[in-house]
């Protein structure tokens, strides 16, 4: 029999990006992982959209409604008595009685200095790390969800990559890593993908110290791939480095062939 997914609580501060949102409750529907919030954590999250003007009152309680229709098992209650016996920030003691009531492995949330002494078997991450860990033990399933959840996009209509960067925003590192996925070309995506020279002839070089650097001898190889990922109004050139960061330009796409020396300014070399 399967293990049935990890239990996590999703605080309000990750209910409140509209990207980080839908992806953590797609991987949600996906059966990667089982949500749970409380009526409190969910009051918060709509009183912020509403505060901070990203919704209407009436649109953000419609999401709420939307939210607990499509996870009635998702709700959190009874852990009133338990809120005093935290030892977390007081303000969010709330959350952590509530994944102690609904045995939560995990508490996702943006604001883990609030979370510094929960009880033992719970864990607080933040959802860069809670994401990048999904996407080390299934990187393509990830970049699937990633691809359905762009595709349902259409006001305005968005491309996987401009998904992710716009991730990026909240879940730098996990957006990092399905860059770098995509680029070595293991779940496609990219138009062009190729092996660089050999690493004797491409080295890592800074400017302001490379004379040092060569004369040390510590010359390194300064990039293992690059690809071009071409879309009809933009496209983008990236180069992945050792430590797995993604350097990209974006370039206007014209019918014109790109220009060498373009790409070459972008990235300060040749």
């Amino acid at each position: 029999m399967a293990a049935k997914p990890l239990v996590a609580v999703l605080d309000a501060c990750v209910l409140f990006p509209f990207t980080l949102r839908d992806t953590l409750l797609r991987a949600a529907a996906d059966d990667l992982l089982q949500v749970r919030w409380s009526g409190e954590i969910l009051d918060e999250m709509e009183r912020s959209l509403v505060v901070a003007g990203t919704m209407p009152a009436a649109k953000a309680a419609r999401l709420r409604t939307l939210m607990e229709e499509h996870f009635p098992e998702a709700r959190i209650e009874g852990f009133g008595p338990l809120i005093r016996k935290m030892r977390n920030h007081p303000k969010d003691r709330h959350v952590v009685a509530a994944a102690v009531k609904c045995k939560a492995q995990i508490i996702v949330t943006s604001n883990l200095e609030h979370f510094g002494a929960v009880p033992a078997g719970i864990e607080a991450v933040s959802p860069d790390t809670f994401l990048a860990g999904f996407f080390k033990v299934d990187p393509d399933g990830v970049v699937d969800l990633l691809r359905r959840q762009a595709a349902d996009l259409d006001r305005p209509p968005m491309t996987l990559g401009e998904r992710v960067d716009r991730l990026a925003r909240s879940v730098p590192v996990f957006s990092r890593r399905v860059r770098a996925h995509r680029l070595t070309g293991r779940s496609g995506g990219v138009e062009v993908v190729k092996r660089l020279a050999t690493t004797s002839t491409v080295v890592a070089r800074k400017p302001q110290d490379s004379n040092a650097v060569n004369a040390a001898g510590e010359w390194r190889p300064a990039m293992d791939h690059v690809g071009i990922e071409v879309h009809k109004r933009e496209s983008r050139l990236c180069i992945l480095n050792l430590e797995g960061g993604v350097a990209e330009a974006r370039i206007s796409t014209t019918r014109e062939r790109f220009r060498v020396r373009e790409i070459q300014a972008v990235f300060r070399v040749g």
